[in-house]
């Protein structure tokens, strides 16, 4: 039995889901739509409304990179946006009847050039082929949970972990570790650390280093430093 060979299967997967895309365009003198628009149309088959942030939530994207997209695509005739009718403040969501038709067209067509293209392929071929599509659907809705629960995904690690928002964030790691805020925050060092404070503050300086009292505090040098005392003496004595 041959091993599993993940980078192999990535590395055929991309290219040839790019291939057949191209080649259905071409075929069905279809529009180039982006991946991104794909995506939305995608999530929203015939008869399902969705507001824009579930859009976002779904498709893993930022919900103003989910605005954008659904201006333009209002703009192009695939999708309409209205108000729901028990909540104004509700947006829906729907493709339009030009966007699912465009969609039915590509399935079609791209539907037909794979089974011309399997035809070449010999019978036995084919079977492994048809034994590997449950398999290969699992493996995509696997890969889409772990997507839609930051498993891999740093930035959405920080965002749900405070652990991880320290480790990768340099502000979170100031409000969340004193050394870091030490280290980090001018202000932070003064308080935590005596040796920042004289360094930082002159008040401070004053308090705790008695050379910078003499040299900040006329009282206290008057108080620590046996030189202003010579020098007064000798002032006397002229």
């Amino acid at each position: 039995m041959t091993d599993f060979d993940p980078a192999r299967l990535a590395a055929v997967l991309s290219p040839l889901r790019r291939t057949l895309l191209a080649s259905t365009r071409a075929s069905a003198n279809l529009p180039d739509i982006p991946d991104a628009q794909i995506e939305i149309v995608r999530a929203l088959p015939r008869g399902v409304v969705r507001s824009p942030g579930e859009l976002a939530e779904r498709l893993g994207l930022g919900r103003s990179t989910v605005s954008n997209l659904l201006t333009v695509m209002t703009d192009r005739g695939l999708v309409t946006r209205r108000p729901n009718a028990h909540d104004l403040r509700r947006v829906e969501v729907a493709a339009t009847a030009r966007a699912l038709a465009l969609f039915e067209r590509f399935d079609a067509t791209s539907a037909a050039l794979m089974a011309a293209a399997a035809a070449d392929l010999g019978p036995a071929e084919r079977a492994r082929l048809a034994d590997a599509l449950p398999a290969l659907e699992r493996l995509r809705d696997i890969l889409d949970a772990r997507r839609h629960d930051g498993v891999g995904d740093p930035a959405a690690q920080r965002r749900g972990d405070p652990a991880a928002q320290r480790r990768g964030d340099p502000a979170a790691q100031r409000r969340g570790d004193p050394a870091a805020q030490r280290r980090g925050d001018p202000a932070a060092q003064r308080r935590g650390d005596p040796a920042a404070q004289r360094r930082g503050d002159p008040a401070a300086q004053r308090r705790g280093d008695p050379a910078a009292q003499r040299r900040g505090d006329p009282a206290a040098r008057r108080r620590g430093d046996p030189a202003p005392h010579l020098s007064r003496s000798r002032k006397e004595a002229e």
